[in-house]
């Protein structure tokens, strides 16, 4: 059981989703629709930072451990997507989601170029974080990164 991150029907609060799932990785093969749910998900890697520890500290440097969770990005009430997989690199970073009001439309935006688009019924989209740790990476800071 994971928990929710944010989870927003007012479009106008989209930055929100952005600020959580930016620059974090997901690859192609994890993107699913459920069709019966009307629920498009992509799983995705995410740096929790906000779970990191420091596990050394010498005179400036600290040596800080950042566990990367499994999360997924989930958008409701979907009618109609289509994703164009014109790189088929597998593996792609978000960047951020936009929503065209008249036309029903989100689009997620990523670095490397994958076109990923739904038509809702109408805005609603959360992300989840699982319990489920993927791996833990170790950084070197002078700054307390669970304040970045």
């Amino acid at each position: 059981m994971g928990r929710i991150l944010t989870h927003i029907v007012d479009p106008t609060r989209i930055q929100e989703i952005d600020g959580v799932i930016h620059d974090s990785w997901f690859n192609a093969e994890d993107i699913h629709f459920d069709a019966a749910r009307c629920v498009l998900s992509i799983k995705f890697r995410r740096e929790a930072t906000d779970k990191s520890r420091m596990v050394e500290k010498d005179w400036l440097l600290k040596k800080w451990e950042i566990p990367v969770t499994e999360c997924f990005l989930r958008f409701y009430n979907v009618k109609a997507y289509r994703i164009d997989d014109t790189e088929r690199v597998g593996r792609y970073n978000l960047l951020e989601l936009a929503y065209d009001p008249q036309a029903m439309r989100v689009i997620v935006k990523t670095g490397i170029p994958i076109h990923i688009e739904m038509i809702v019924e109408c805005f609603e989209v959360e992300v989840e974080e699982t319990d489920k740790i993927l791996e833990v990476k170790t950084i070197r800071s002078l700054f307390d990164i669970t304040k970045l």
